[in-house]
């Protein structure tokens, strides 16, 4: 072997998997040594000694505590017993399932109590009968192979679920197997620790800054600038590098942490996408990566051994990837789409699984929506009605990121469900037996399996078994999605310590127990057994146990910031600190309660069972209703604000666009009773940062797409789909007191709330395009289009330019009729459910369905007494606005057509403009532009 092929195979070794990359191929006989190619940076050797540990356990079917008609699992029917001292611990916990009589379900809970984690980790069961129901929970499946439970964090707790026989004591062989690890999986976030918990750096996106803060003193310490919006800071695990992506100047800017120096900047010509949200760093430091808002991708980032960096690859991963996680060995790459894709009736959302040696995506996991035309089959069979009769909206929307426990086998998602309840609107005084007061969504938590690339899938709810009137047929048909929805609670009457939770579409013991509006962030205590989820539209903490996914407390902890962003845990988990997208200060949060993990409970739950209870539940899956027990659970988190620290010396928004912004964003009644009377209701709770949230809701108008408001809605003229509010003024002084429910704003606050929403929601960056096919689409445009969609926002709300909002002229917006209208477009609770209701509340639910004249003689005004729209035909509708259209996911106003090229076919088969595919194609192309 020659002397340089020697070195080459030495070099392979010393860089590890990564080399091939590095070396670009230069070890070839013949060619020279790699002259400019940097050696990539390769961290050093984790901990890889076997662990094992083996239990014994013991199940007793007959066992007193499975006599209640509780339904948490229970504590002493499953013993376990260790065959020999070890820092790993069995607990189990077991119940019956009313829904599988022969089945006793069992919750094992695997405690870590060592310094270090433990990876790879598997489980055999062997010695009698069990079953594997951790990814079918309805399954038959033998355990005969050990089940994987993908890895357990230091002092931390890892969940894995068997059923065994009913019908005797069951007994049980236990081992536990797998190798030690310092690793742990790793989230995106605008705000992070260093791994000496010595710093704390934030991004400031208004004022273009990174902050570093002191944690010892609490003071700001340094403030760098990092043009185009910074969006999201990563630290590497050595606490060498800092990377930052800025959104608008699409680039990640590399920054040295001690001397705060930049030392690199990347940018869209050295291969990164268009509109760069978030940033990760692998868990042992050699690379990272980067979510593409607007160029639909994942970037690679390679690191090397001068601490600069190299693009290496990317994804196509589909729409609006945003939120990324990196399992704990560095396999997988998790990023969470923020909104759904497909029309109303066949709709999903979807999370994408990346593989990164070789860089490419794995798969995709799909949050599947209960009422689509092909899923409503099973409630059809279920209450015995035609499929068509059961299709409604409820699809998954807004999953901000995906956050990974230190141990990485379950993977958080935040988000909200597309409800397809009505959002009424009241006049003055109002109130109606079976109208609802509850507005838009709740808050939801998703749950995705991630043991594994292999194993990584929407994790599927055991819960429903729970259910006294389940039917295995439906559910194994339904193959419901484990998630957690936290909708209004209420006391029961003359129970004290007791509460129903009565509008969740699937009501089971992970159901919150408050009220929550939508949330964009999670963090992790010390050890993982707590996850804080931040509630960005209500201000607010929520926590869970997160080997159980139960809340661990009845309501939340009430931060003074306005729309939490970001909550970084200081790495002996005694304290938080939290950004704030809206105000100027991080807050230091006291969370000593939860930094020891040794002092929390493997396990906690809050007690629960179902009753028949009045008339039914509001759920689609079961008559009964949800009832916790909630005497011996906290009231609020014991959580604390200490202290606030100042980011910025003066805000770079005046108080007027801040106020506005504010308004705009949050749903918490306890601060802004003026505003809304629900933590679901906020404008942007639909509108999320000014856009859309990607389907259709059941409105008072009748079935009505989210309108993207990007770009501001002055010089729009007419407002809504029929063109029903002539300016943004009118609009907000209906919406806060009809839609919101609140008490009505000053008149300075309503001004700052239509300023803020007619001029300083920015527009999206465009994708790329092909100038020549654009520029002939925009001839195109101008031949085909103008007619109904003219001036600068491209609509047809004939504008007033007289107005100081930019709303309509008097005479009215100009409305077309192109073949949209329906009666009944498959968005509303079914008739079969709202018949139900007592009136006036079935009656107008069969009025909303679909479209109908408004104005004058319209029953739905005249019933709700909510301001009178002016007389609209039931068929015509404005032709919208264009600002960033291409960025849709659904088009026309019921959602029927899924694609700006489908609803351009559409129109030119409707309206007989007769353009060629090519003409339409080159349309399209000027149409991304706008």
């Amino acid at each position: 072997m020659s002397r340089h092929l020697r070195k080459c195979k030495t070099d392979r070794l010393l860089l590890g998997a990564w080399s091939a990359v590095a070396l670009l191929g230069s070890c070839q006989p013949g060619s020279a040594p790699p002259m400019t190619e940097e050696p990539l940076y390769v961290a050093g050797m984790d901990l890889s000694t076997p662990i094992r540990s083996d239990f014994h356990l013991v199940v007793d079917p007959a066992h007193a505590a499975l006599m209640t008609t509780h339904r948490e699992p229970q504590e002493g029917p499953a013993q376990v017993t260790a065959k020999q001292t070890g820092n790993l611990e069995v607990v189990a916990r077991a119940k019956t399932l009313p829904a599988r009589s022969d089945r006793i379900w069992v919750d094992l809970y695997v405690v870590n109590h060592a310094d270090h984690g433990v990876a790879q980790l598997k489980l055999a069961v062997t010695g009698g009968s069990a079953f594997d129901v951790n990814e079918d929970p309805l399954g038959d499946v033998a355990v005969t192979q050990p089940l994987v439970l993908g890895g357990v964090a230091s002092h931390g707790v890892t969940h894995v679920a068997i059923t065994v026989p009913s019908t005797g004591k069951s007994e049980l062989e236990l081992a536990l197997s797998g190798v030690a690890t310092q690793r742990s999986a790793s989230n995106s976030a605008p705000i992070v620790t260093t791994s000496d918990g010595r710093k704390v750096w934030s991004v400031v996106p208004d004022a273009n800054v990174l902050v570093a803060i002191d944690t010892a003193t609490d003071q700001r310490i340094a403030t760098v600038a990092i043009p185009g919006r910074p969006s999201s800071v990563a630290v590497t695990p050595d606490g060498a590098r800092l990377l930052v992506t800025s959104a608008d100047a699409n680039t990640v800017t590399v920054m040295d942490p001690a001397t705060h120096a930049v030392v690199q900047t990347l940018s869209e010509s050295d291969g990164l996408g268009r509109d760069l949200r978030h940033i990760v760093v692998s868990p042992d430091g050699a690379s990272a990566y980067a979510s593409a808002y607007v160029g639909d991708s994942v970037t690679q980032l390679l690191r090397l051994q001068s601490g600069r960096y190299k693009v290496a690859g990317h994804v196509s991963t589909g729409r609006r990837p945003l939120g990324l996680a990196v399992a704990a060995d560095g396999s997988t790459v998790l990023v969470s789409h923020y909104l759904p894709r497909g029309t109303p009736d066949d709709n999903e959302t979807w999370m994408s699984a990346i593989q990164t040696q070789p860089l490419k995506l794995h798969h995709e996991v799909i949050w599947r929506d209960l009422g689509n035309r092909n899923e409503a089959t099973c409630l059809g069979q279920k209450y015995g009605q035609p499929t068509e009769k059961m299709q409604l909206e409820g699809t998954a929307t807004q999953l901000a990121g995906v956050f990974l426990p230190p141990n990485g086998a379950l993977a958080w998602i935040p988000g909200l469900r597309i409800g397809p309840s009505a959002i009424w609107e009241l006049g003055p005084g109002k109130s109606l037996p079976g109208i609802s007061q509850s507005t838009v969504s709740p808050g939801f938590l998703f749950f995705a399996d991630s043991r594994g690339l292999e194993k990584t899938a929407v994790k599927r709810q055991p819960l429903v078994l729970d259910l006294p009137d389940a039917k295995l047929d439906f559910l194994r048909c339904a193959k419901l999605d484990y998630d957690s929805e936290s909708p209004r609670r209420k006391l029961v009457d003359m129970e004290p310590g007791a509460q129903q939770n009565d509008g969740a579409a699937i009501p089971t013991g992970i159901t919150g127990l408050s009220e929550a509006g939508t949330s964009r962030f999670i963090a992790f205590s010390r050890g993982g057994r707590r996850a804080l989820l931040l509630s960005y539209a209500a201000d607010e903490v929520q926590v869970y146990d997160a080997a159980t996914q139960h809340p661990a407390s009845v309501a939340q902890f009430q931060l003074t910031g306005s729309n939490p962003t970001g909550l970084a845990v200081s790495p002996d988990g005694k304290r938080g600190y939290v950004s704030y997208e809206n105000s100027l200060f991080v807050s230091v949060l006291d969370l000593t309660a939860y930094a020891d993990p040794e002092k929390l409970p493997a396990a906690t739950f809050v007690p629960f069972e179902y009753r028949m209870i009045g008339r039914g539940s509001n759920s689609l899956v079961t008559e009964s209703r949800l009832v916790r027990l909630i005497s011996q659970v906290p009231a609020v988190p014991p959580i604390s604000e200490s202290k606030q620290i100042a980011l910025l010396d003066a805000d770079v928004l005046s108080t007027k666009q801040r106020r506005g912004r504010v308004l705009f964003s949050s749903s918490n009644p306890v601060k802004y009773p003026s505003l809304t009377a629900s933590r679901q209701a906020s404008c942007g709770t639909c509108h999320p940062s000014g856009g859309h949230d990607g389907s259709v809701w059941v409105t008072t108008e009748g079935v009505r797409r989210t309108l993207n408001l990007r770009g501001g809605v002055a010089g729009r003229g007419w407002l809504h789909q029929m063109g029903t509010h002539q300016n943004i003024s009118e609009f907000v002084k209906t919406v806060v007191p009809e839609r919101l429910l609140g008490k009505g704003l000053s008149e300075e606050d309503y001004g700052a709330l239509a300023e803020y929403i007619a001029f300083q929601i920015p527009r999206l960056q465009s994708p790329p395009t092909d100038a020549v096919a654009a520029a002939r689409g925009k001839a195109l445009f101008a031949q085909s289009c103008t007619g109904c969609h003219s001036g600068d926002k491209a609509t047809g709300g004939n504008p007033d330019p007289a107005d100081p909002l930019g709303g309509g002229l008097a005479a009215g917006p100009a409305l077309y009729d192109v073949g949209t209208a329906t009666s009944d477009a498959h968005i509303a609770i079914p008739s079969f459910f709202t018949s139900r209701l007592p009136p006036p509340a079935s009656t107008l639910y069969e009025l909303i369905r679909g479209d109908r004249a408004l104005g004058d003689s319209d029953p739905v005004q005249m019933t709700l007494g909510f301001r009178a729209r002016p007389n609209r035909s039931a068929t015509a509708f404005r032709a919208p606005a264009l600002v960033n259209v291409w960025d849709y996911s659904v088009f026309f106003h019921s959602g029927a057509m899924s694609s700006l090229r489908g609803s351009v076919e559409f129109l030119n088969t409707q309206l007989k403009l007769k353009l060629t595919p090519e003409q339409i194609s080159d349309l399209v192309e000027y149409l991304k532009t706008l």
